[in-house]
């Protein structure tokens, strides 16, 4: 699930529907990538955790990859990066998958 733009309060209650609806099929595994998202505050974080208890809830596995400094700091802050893998990028996400 590609994200794009600022994940902030503005677009959080938007992030939640569309992950309802992209997991309506329930897939097994989520890679978020965040390479086009700069900024990321506590409304957009909530919403991301909330689309990674959903996801596992629905017995899947949730992933993220390219995230920039300032959401990775957000990451850090709020001690979640522990919840999930996080990539450096989609190929190193792909090439773990892999092996």
């Amino acid at each position: 699930m590609a994200l794009r733009g600022r994940i902030d309060v503005l677009k959080a209650s938007k992030l939640r529907q569309q992950i309802i609806n992209t997991t309506a099929d329930r897939p097994m595994l989520v890679l978020f990538d965040m390479q086009d998202v700069m900024f990321l505050d506590s409304a957009g974080l909530g919403s991301l955790i909330f689309g990674v208890k959903h996801i596992t809830g629905l017995g899947g596995e949730v992933a993220f990859c390219s995230l920039h400094d300032q959401p990775r700091a957000l990451f850090g802050l709020a001690n979640v990066e522990k919840l999930f893998p996080i990539y450096e990028n989609r190929e190193s996400f792909n090439q773990a998958k892999r092996t």
